[in-house]
């Protein structure tokens, strides 16, 4: 963990069901030694929910919602903007209305671009990303490659 190539943590659901505070303490305990983020799938509201509750206990750590609650984006909006430690991962849902909807209620840096890499075809959300024209190009450099170096603590190629 404490290795530069490793930069974040990731929790994925077992059975369908979503990651919890009680299932995940521990990992995320000592995840949280390392300074690293830790990124939970979120693919709807209860994973969601479950989710800012990890979130809530560990408020020096970053968590990064993957999937961005699917379908259910709003609620993952809502709860970034609620909770300063939470930043979204723009894959899930190809709503037209939702990176506006987001980047108006809690600023593009608590965006991240994902894919949804190997379900979902890449071009598809960098497609939703170009159509987003409440954002600037700056706000979608941010989206696509900045917050991720910022959060990772990655160096960019010189």
């Amino acid at each position: 963990l404490l290795r530069p190539e490793f930069v974040a943590g990731v929790l994925f659901p077992h059975d369908g069901k979503p990651v919890t505070l009680e299932d995940a303490r521990e990992i995320v305990n000592a995840q949280r030694r390392y300074l690293k983020p830790l990124a939970i799938y979120t693919p709807d509201t209860d994973a969601i929910h479950a989710a800012t509750t990890i979130a809530e206990a560990f408020p020096n750590m970053k968590f990064i919602f993957l999937s961005m609650g699917g379908d259910d984006w709003r609620t993952a909006v809502a709860a970034a903007k609620r909770q300063i430690n939470i930043y979204l991962e723009t894959s899930g849902s190809l709503d037209s209305d939702k990176l506006a909807s987001a980047t108006a209620a809690i600023t593009p840096r608590n965006l991240l671009f994902g894919s949804g890499l190997p379900y979902s075809d890449p071009q598809l959300m960098i497609g939703l990303l170009e159509e987003a024209t409440a954002l600037t190009n700056y706000d979608r450099s941010r989206i696509l490659y900045q917050n991720a170096e910022a959060i990772f603590n990655a160096q960019p190629d010189a």
